[in-house]
């Protein structure tokens, strides 16, 4: 049956037609959706000041079984899916600056994650992908909330983006902040904060209609809802990340930013978190935001941008989720907003009071 709705396809970099993909291997999404990023945004996207659409209710997944999830995810499927066999990473444009860092600006990020605020609220998310049959991984965050329980990442890490309605949902999402998977499972440090199972996810209301629309940098983010046990995720992790939204009519660069993730090529793991820092430059299109002395990697998809103040020591907003090796995608007023307020809207029921002991 030729039903093209749950048919998967990629954009030939040269021609931009669509045509079928192999057989994929285990690889991030990052990687195999760069290119196709990098053509629709160009074809979507126009150069002169854009309009603040109307929000719209966002799209919402099903709800996950919680269970189900965890059962899902051994540690053999965790180490399996952090692993890419066929992935890429970008090159900087502009020498890299990060201390320590490698030739394309990435250096590991100091021991134990648990240590750092920023570090300790990044993670790694992991996913199954029902179109193509595979398990993989993203980079996500932790971020300040009403409802305390919510974390950010990118769309394409939760959308398997078909050419045609419906939506098709990633499945088995589980967030695992501070993830070391460079240790045993038995050792505290390999999830010193628990594994996350995600309620549901929220991307915005354009992929209802259009699937491909995600892939365009200025809508290619995602919040998420998590199950919790111990507590809001906010409290056990003792933190999250500020979001911090900037308007493309009005585009701004920041003297400094720090990338996060779990990148999964070359000569990286997927399996530990490394850190790249960067100016900023405006980007081809208003709603990303570049950074020239950084090439990040496959893995590191919807990982933050942080902006870095090292004079007040406090790494605390995020301003960007990583979209693709090139051009990051902004937290816009015409998307963030609406997503964040209908995962808190169902995720505050029974939400106790925030605790006041200090934190590390």
């Amino acid at each position: 049956m030729d039903d093209t709705s749950s048919k998967v396809y990629d954009l030939d970099v040269f021609s931009g037609e669509k045509r079928m993909p192999p057989a994929y291997p285990r690889i991030s999404v990052l990687t195999r959706r760069a290119i196709a990023c990098a053509v629709l945004t160009t074809a979507f996207t126009s150069y002169g000041s854009v309009a603040s659409p109307v929000q719209e209710e966002p799209a919402a997944s099903p709800w996950q079984d919680r269970l189900e999830t965890l059962r899902y995810w051994t540690p053999k499927r965790m180490r399996e899916a952090a692993v890419l066999s066929s992935s890429s990473t970008g090159k900087p444009i502009e020498p890299p600056v990060t201390p320590g860092g490698d030739e394309i600006g990435y250096a590991p990020v100091p021991l134990p994650y648990a240590r750092s605020m920023p570090t300790r609220v990044t993670g790694q998310l992991f996913f199954h992908d029902p179109l193509r049959k595979e398990d993989g991984h993203c980079s996500a965050s932790v971020v300040q909330s009403a409802s305390r329980r919510l974390i950010l990442t990118a769309a394409h890490c939760v959308v398997s983006v078909t050419i045609e309605p419906p939506l098709m949902w990633n499945e088995h999402l589980m967030f695992v902040p501070a993830y070391d998977g460079t240790r045993p499972p038995s050792d505290s440090a390999y999830a010193p904060y628990g594994a996350w199972p995600i309620t549901r996810v929220y991307v915005s209301a354009v992929g209802k209609q259009n699937p491909v629309t995600l892939l365009r940098t200025d809508y290619d983010v995602a919040v998420a809802g998590v199950f919790d046990d111990a507590g809001p995720i906010e409290d056990v992790v003792c933190g999250g990340l500020m979001p911090r939204l900037s308007n493309p009519d009005d585009p701004i660069t920041f003297p400094k930013v720090r990338v996060v993730g779990y990148p999964s090529a070359a000569a990286y793991s997927g399996a530990e978190q490394f850190h790249c820092e960067s100016s900023t430059m405006l980007s081809i299109t208003p709603s990303g935001i570049r950074l020239p002395q950084c090439g990040l990697a496959s893995g590191n998809s919807g990982g933050p941008v942080m902006v870095v103040d090292d004079n007040e020591g406090n790494l605390v907003q995020v301003a960007a989720v990583v979209h693709n090796t090139f051009e990051q995608s902004r937290l816009l007023p015409y998307v963030y907003p609406a997503l964040e307020a209908m995962a808190n809207s169902e995720h505050r029921r029974g939400l106790p009071a925030a605790p006041t002991s200090p934190c590390p």
